[in-house]
């Protein structure tokens, strides 16, 4: 055999070794590259945060307001509000991250809620917030375990802290517990207003699921600031949030305060527990005026003692004010248009609304009107007007006449032209007027040409004046005297100023033998732009 081919066959062992070696560590690479790619997506479908659907969801807090109904939380549902955020922990004032656990409030089984751990302290030390932010994600699964126990889905944890100085600090301490946390829930975090000009916003978005910027309202222990309702400076916070990629539901705050200011402008307490009925309908009270200019994207009111007096709890002194700030239904229906159809924000989750009133909070926004204002119909209060005969006089009648809102809705306040009950006699004139749950009175005569000219002899138009129709509201005059020979026949018609800046007016309905004619298929009322005021 020649050298060269001998040598060949010597090698050809040792070249098919190389290649079969070469062969298997290019299989081993490629799968090694599969694998480990395989490793990296299911490393990153587990570290992604989850996907927040787009909701509405109303705050409960047990210890402050109520509770919904089964009915009223179908209604919810049926508007959007799909899920519930409530109270179910503090932290310890330790700052340590220990909670206090609450007792949760009786919902539906199967309610979808966010648990809420609230409080003012916690320990941002760099030493020891990781072991703090742990211990906090590990009691979140006791709060998960206690929501399952009463049937509810928990679905996420809420740290609601919005007093926090060192935010760089806390949004570290939060991307801890986000990392310790059960990543079946979304963890989220309530901002500030003033959390939205932070220049580390987007560190602190970027910690969290989602956030909870308070753009609309404000809660009892906040001092009163006029942007904290305005929608233009509540746009330019969302175009904030838009710019540093965030996620968020937008905190409406729909709990009415009233404020008891020195006359020195001393803050003295403030309550949700007046109505607007305690302070208007009081006579040593004076209105002051302009607060239909104060009132954008608001309600504001300011009643002024002219001498000392109590008002609920409180014990007024000569000058000393009440101001009362609130939000109407108009103006839910006006931000969920303007960022559910208008702006169209793309981190926009829905809205939060803080939170169910108790029965006594009759400034505040009742669940009733919240689902109308996640509605796009126009809402008004639903009055219905009535009159009774007390008993005949012998030169005429004793007669009574009562306005009734069937819903919860507001009117605005008007003291001047507008917010009346008018009553039209078709023949006679009327006597003696006592008002009874009306606030004032004004007579006139009809004349030829159908103008009204005010005057008490022989009045056949009497007009019953209230401040503001409150929701519910139930008022009935005291006997009013009517002069003539023959049964009474009136004609009832209503004025209301709303909070939209139309006006509810409509009638006149006929009132004879007992029964207001047509008044059970009453038709919807007219709406126009208002009257100067």
């Amino acid at each position: 055999m020649p050298a060269d081919l001998s040598s060949a066959f010597a090698r050809a062992p040792r070249e098919c070794d190389r290649r079969f070696l070469s062969r298997r560590r290019s299989a081993w690479l490629i799968a090694s590259l599969a694998l480990l790619m395989l490793f990296s997506g299911c490393l990153d479908a587990f570290q992604r945060r989850p996907d927040k659907s787009p909701i509405h969801a109303l705050w409960i807090s047990p210890g402050a307001g109520g509770v919904p109904d089964p009915s009223q939380t179908a209604q919810l549902r049926e508007v959007g509000v799909q899920e519930f955020f409530v109270d179910a922990a503090t932290l310890a004032d330790a700052g340590d991250g220990t909670l206090d656990r609450m007792s949760l409030p009786d919902l539906p089984p199967e309610t979808p809620v966010t648990l809420v751990v609230g409080g003012s302290t916690i320990d941002l030390d760099e030493s020891r917030r990781d072991a703090i932010a742990d211990r906090l994600a590990e009691q979140t699964q006791q709060l998960r375990f206690d929501a399952e126990s009463r049937g509810l889905i928990p679905i996420g944890v809420h740290l609601d802290l919005i007093d926090v100085a060192d935010r760089v600090a806390y949004g570290a301490f939060l991307a801890r517990v986000r990392k310790a946390m059960d990543r079946t829930l979304f963890l989220s975090v309530s901002m500030g207003r003033g959390w939205t000009e932070d220049p580390d916003l987007a560190e602190l978005t970027t910690s969290v699921d989602f956030v909870v910027p308070f753009l609309h309202g404000q809660r009892i222990q906040e001092p009163e600031v006029k942007d904290a309702w305005d929608f233009v400076e509540l746009r330019r916070r969302v175009e904030r949030l838009e710019a540093v990629g965030a996620r968020y539901l937008v905190g409406v705050i729909t709990i009415g305060t009233a404020t008891h200011i020195t006359r020195g402008g001393q803050v003295r307490a403030r309550t949700t527990g007046l109505s607007l009925r305690d302070l208007l309908w009081d006579r040593r009270l004076k209105l002051k005026t302009g607060f239909s200019l104060e009132g954008v994207n608001r309600q504001v009111y300011t009643v002024e003692a002219e001498r000392n007096l109590d008002v609920g709890t409180w014990k007024l002194k000569g000058s000393d004010a009440i101001r009362v700030v609130r939000t109407a239904t108009a103006h839910v229906q006006d931000l969920a248009q303007m960022l559910g159809e208008d702006m169209r924000p793309a981190g926009y989750l829905g809205l939060l609304f803080y939170r169910m009133p108790a029965e006594a909070e009759r400034l505040s926004l009742p669940i009733s009107s919240l689902i109308r204002g996640l509605q796009a119909t126009p809402v008004e209060p639903e009055l219905r007007l009535d009159a009774s005969i007390q008993r005949s006089t012998g030169r005429g009648y004793m007669v009574r006449f009562s306005l009734l809102n069937l819903n919860d809705e507001f009117s605005e306040l008007s003291l001047m032209q507008n917010n009346y009950v008018q009553v039209q006699l078709r023949e006679g004139r009327f006597g003696r007027v006592k008002i009874g749950d009306f606030y004032r009175y004004d007579l006139f005569r009809e004349q030829a040409d159908g103008t009204l000219k005010r005057g008490f002899r022989a009045a056949d138009v009497l007009r019953l004046y209230i401040p503001v129709v409150e929701g519910s509201a139930n008022l009935t005059t005291d006997d009013i005297e009517v002069l003539l020979d023959g049964p009474p026949i009136f004609d009832l018609s209503v004025d209301f100023i709303l909070p939209d800046g139309r006006t509810l007016a409509y009638g006149p309905l006929t009132w004879r033998n007992g029964s207001i004619e047509g008044q059970e298929a009453l038709p919807e009322p007219t709406t126009t732009e208002p009257e100067a005021r």
